[in-house]
C-alpha cells in the first residue's frame, strides 16, 4: 500500500519537484492543498503519513508555521508527521518548536540527507 503525502502551499513547479523526490523514495500517493483551511480539512478527512508544508504559501501568502500550530492543536492533526520545506534555518527551528519534525530546503531536494529524512517516514 503506498504511503500518503500531503503537500501544502507549494507552487506547481515546486509541487512537481517534490513529487519526483517522493517517487524516488518508493510508492507514494501525493495530494496537495493551497490554503490552511484546505490542509486542515484534508488532514481531518484522510490519513497522511507525511505533510510537507511550505514556509510561505505560494497562492495565499499564509504561514506554514501557523498551519503547524493549527494542526498540533487539532485532534486530527496531533499525530501527523509535519515537515517544513524551507532553506531558512530560523524557520526550521521555529517549525520544530511548533511541533514539526526537522524538514529540508528546496535547495536540498537532491541531497542524500533529504532522501534519508523522508525515508524515516515513508518506509
Amino acid at each position: 500500500m503506498p504511503k500518503r503525502v500531503l503537500t501544502v502551499g507549494h507552487c506547481d513547479l515546486d509541487h512537481e519537484a517534490l513529487c519526483r523526490l517522493l517517487d524516488s523514495c518508493g510508492a507514494v500517493e501525493v495530494a496537495s492543498a493551497d490554503r490552511i483551511a484546505d490542509a486542515v480539512g484534508a488532514v481531518r478527512d484522510g490519513s497522511y503519513d507525511l505533510v510537507l508544508i511550505n514556509r510561505v504559501f505560494e497562492f495565499s501568502g499564509e504561514s506554514g508555521i501557523e498551519l503547524i500550530r493549527k494542526l498540533r492543536a487539532d485532534p486530527a492533526g496531533r499525530d501527523s508527521v509535519l515537515m517544513l520545506v524551507s532553506n531558512l534555518e530560523a524557520a526550521q527551528q521555529e517549525a520544530v518548536a511548533a511541533g514539526a519534525v526537522r524538514g529540508f530546503g528546496k535547495a536540498e531536494l537532491d541531497s542524500p540527507q533529504t532522501r534519508a529524512a523522508l525515508a524515516r517516514y515513508l518506509n
